[in-house]
């Protein structure tokens, strides 16, 4: 076993000496660490990179390639920028039926201004877009603006000759009547039971 004045004649020899050679000793240790540290650094970067690099190339693939109508389809402007609006987004761009073409979002908040969500620009000037005929609908996605609000909405809109709709969801129950058709209540305890 090595004992301490061993340890210090192998690193200078001379005992004051000592703490200068182990500090010495451990950036030596240090500069071999950074060595083999360097690699695994870049390695971590171009990861990191290509991930990114993937990410960013969907998001303008998916945008570049928006499924929808195209040429003839009526331009609309849904109003509310929230979770209905996405969903009134997502039933316009798959429901080809509609034959509409979203160009943005109306959204009252003014932080909001400029934005962009799920790749459609956040409008807050609705007189400027209805005076330049941006649109020819407007879907309101949203049950939060307030009664007068619409009512000014749609005074400016009907002279423009732009129509006004609204967008909901509903959660409803079906009809028993609906779900068995012209089954009979006895064939279908028939069935259940076997017999």
């Amino acid at each position: 076993m090595a004992r301490p004045s061993d340890l210090l004649q192998s690193l200078g020899g001379d005992p004051a000496e000592a703490p200068l050679a182990l500090v010495e000793g451990a950036n030596g240790a240090g500069k071999d660490l950074a060595v083999e540290i360097g690699p695994v650094l870049l390695d971590g970067y171009i990861l990191l990179s290509l991930v990114m690099g993937a990410r960013v190339a969907f998001r303008v693939a998916s945008h570049s390639f928006r499924p929808g109508p195209q040429g003839s389809s009526r331009r609309v402007l849904l109003y509310g920028a929230g979770d209905a609006g996405v969903a009134a987004l997502q039933e316009l761009l798959t429901n080809h039926s509609l034959d509409m073409r979203p160009i943005g979002f109306l959204d009252d908040d003014p932080s909001r201004r400029g934005q962009l969500l799920r790749g459609y620009k956040i409008f807050d000037d609705v007189e400027r877009l209805i005076s330049s005929r941006a649109f020819d609908e407007l879907v309101i996605s949203t049950g939060k603006i307030p009664g007068e609000r619409l009512r000014q909405i749609g005074e400016r809109c009907m002279p423009a000759g732009i129509s006004v709709r609204r967008f909901s969801m509903e959660w409803g129950e079906v009809p028993h009547d609906q779900l068995v058709g012209d089954l009979e209540v006895p064939e279908l305890q028939t069935l259940a039971t076997g017999t």
